[in-house]
């Protein structure tokens, strides 16, 4: 036995305390998302700021600790992407000075530096192919635990839908899409690592097949186009690619056999659960076959004949389907042209948006006008955009329907509007680095099938990212903060020794400059939630004004203290108080709108109608 002060033991225990570095920042990640999952999705500032600061107070201490591990050269890949997330962090929040609604940007800001912290801590504690296992299990077992969830309320009877597609827990059908099928490659990639014990690949398969199950219940287009290109680099970089396929088609087998079931809009919520329930037991029964017929077939794939019948088999199955598609729905070209047609139409048919089997064939969506509007602030601020968070501005000016949203639905069009040719530039340089990451198991360098599960996993919160605002849900954030990590981590080795003192001084202080940045505005929400809830207008005055002097650029404590004065009769500190937020940010339509209703109230007529016109120019559509 060593001493207990030799080099040997040294580096044990400094293995022993990254390795539980790396698991309680997976396990803060994966309980910050199941918490936000079942309250809203933390869609709103008020649900993750919090958060954001208890992760980062527990950074901190492990930085001042001394409990981060070193990186090495090799690891490139991994600085070069989280230093394009504080990049786009730094580039929103300096984008204050040109923005024309700084509170919108000052939260905007938030959320990119809340992104930066999750991402740079998990990247530096989650390092080789067993953390980054680690990680997509925690991704399965976060979508495993909300789907099962959806499935016992579903037994239950319990309704869970609106317009016939999932909306619990999130309340938002491609938020449910996402936290449950960001399990489905990870839990397929899990289930292909043919040197795991077979009852844990069984359970990965069966799992998969449930979250596939519960997952096409939201109908999710965005979902689906972002899962088939996840299958699609699982298949491509898996080695072997046989285990990953014959996962694949185990997973897929139930919920394709229920397909109807899963899609049939029935109103009986019991009905549907039924059919979850059987397509995971399909896919069970199909899993674990496969699993047990692993290892016989890939010695018989060595041999070269096996290798063509199977191709064979594979190119005949592909143009089977392909032949089936052209029939049934007609040729490619016919489909994209009919498609192009639906896309450019804003308006959702009723058919399409009530039947969920409908509504993922039908190509109609209004994203053709959210990207439309996008594209527009893109071409008039190129270089750095408009400002964080400030897409709502040109969206009320440029729309052509009436509804209200706040993100152009897909991250690549959100960053060139808003932070322009350098917010993309940043955004590529994530992508880069992700994809060497990810091509590097594959050359070799590091072999693992671990490596693929991961690089899927990260492609399909990429790829529904892009159409849909699912960066702007925490819940669905952070599952996707782990899969990135991951894959970083998967083709680099694990650590052996702890950083340096200026790696833990440096993570230390940057992290304390970001709880310092969150905590005003996490103490102003408080206030102003505490003020809307508030019964009696002086107390939630007070608390409005505390608010004020935490975040004196924020419109929001002044604009709900004018609703607050307007109720109780206060139309003078009503005026004055809207006043002082549009000399602020005079172009927000709901203060010259809130403005219009106070003279109008005062019986000032010229004046209401004054502000009635000044609002309707920065939201035409207003009252429509």
């Amino acid at each position: 036995m060593p001493a207990p002060s030799s080099p040997e033991s040294a580096a044990l225990l400094e293995q022993r305390i990254v390795r539980f570095g790396a698991a309680i920042v997976v396990a803060a990640l994966a309980a910050a998302s199941l918490w936000l999952g079942f309250h809203g999705g933390g869609t709103r500032i008020e649900q993750w700021l919090p958060i954001g600061i208890v992760f980062g107070a527990g950074l901190a201490t492990l930085a001042f600790g001394g409990a981060l591990a070193s990186w090495t050269r090799e690891m490139w890949p991994s600085w070069t992407a989280v230093g394009a997330v504080i990049g786009l962090g730094l580039l929103a929040l300096a984008s204050v000075a040109w923005s024309a609604a700084p509170s919108l940007t000052v939260d905007a800001a938030a959320l990119w530096f809340l992104t930066a912290l999750a991402f740079g801590a998990a990247t530096f504690v989650i390092r080789g192919a067993g953390a980054a296992a680690t990680a997509l299990t925690a991704i399965v077992a976060v979508s495993l635990i909300v789907a099962i969830g959806v499935e016992v309320h579903l037994l239950r009877g319990d309704n869970l839908f609106a317009g016939n597609r999932l909306t619990w827990p999130i309340d938002y059908a491609n938020g449910d899409a996402a936290l449950v099928l960001i399990g489905v490659p990870a839990a397929i990639g899990m289930a292909s690592v043919a040197s795991a014990p077979r009852v844990l690949r069984a359970v990965f398969s069966t799992s998969a097949g449930l979250l596939l199950g519960v997952g096409m219940l939201a109908a999710s287009r965005g979902g689906s186009l972002a899962l088939i290109a996840s299958l699609v680099v699982l298949l491509v970089l898996g080695k072997p690619r046989l285990p990953s396929l014959l996962m694949s088609v185990a997973a897929i087998s139930g919920p394709a056999v229920e397909w109807h079931g899963l899609l049939s809009g029935t109103s009986v919520a019991s009905a549907r659960g039924h059919a979850v329930l059987r397509a995971a037991l399909i896919s069970a029964v199909v899993g674990l076959v496969a699993v047990f017929l692993t290892t016989p077939l890939l010695a018989a794939w060595r041999r070269r004949r096996v290798r063509l019948v199977g191709a064979a088999c594979i190119v005949v199955a592909c143009g089977a389907l392909a032949f089936a598609l052209v029939y049934s729905i007609g040729s490619p070209f016919t489909v994209a042209s009919h498609a192009w047609r639906q896309f450019d139409q804003s308006t959702p048919s009723t058919a399409a948006s009530n039947a969920p089997g409908l509504h993922l064939l039908a190509a109609q969506s209004n994203r053709y006008d959210y990207w439309r509007v996008a594209w527009h602030v893109w071409k008039n601020h190129p270089l750095i955009g408009s400002g964080a968070g400030t897409f709502p501005l040109a969206w009320f000016r440029n729309r052509t329907i009436t509804e209200s949203v706040a993100d152009p639905h897909g991250w690549v069009f959100r960053i060139a509007a808003e932070q322009g040719v350098v917010g993309l530039l940043f955004f590529a340089a994530l992508l880069l680095a992700l994809t060497v990451a990810a091509v590097r198991g594959r050359l070799g360098l590091r072999v693992n099938a671990v490596g693929a599960a991961s690089a899927a996993t990260a492609a399909y919160f990429i790829v529904h990212s892009s159409v849909d605002w699912l960066p702007l849900v925490a819940s669905v954030l952070f599952l996707g903060v782990l899969a990135f990590a991951a894959t970083l981590a998967a083709g680099v080795p694990a650590p052996t020794r702890l950083g340096g003192l200026r790696l833990h001084l440096g993570v230390g202080l940057a992290t304390l400059l970001v709880i310092a940045l969150f905590l005003p505005i996490w103490l102003s929400a408080s206030d102003v939630a505490r003020a809307e809830s508030s019964l009696d207008p002086s107390t939630a005055l007070g608390d409005l004004q505390a608010a004020q002097r935490l975040t004196p650029w924020d419109i929001q404590p002044y604009e709900i203290g004018a609703e607050i004065r307007y109720a109780a009769g206060d139309l003078v500190g009503a005026r004055r108080t809207v006043d002082r937020a549009l000399a602020m940010e005079p172009q927000r339509w709901e203060l010259w709108q809130e403005l219009a209703d106070i003279e109008a109230a005062a019986g000032r007529k010229g004046q209401a109608d004054a502000a009635e016109r000044r609002a309707r120019a920065l939201n035409p559509l207003l009252g429509h």
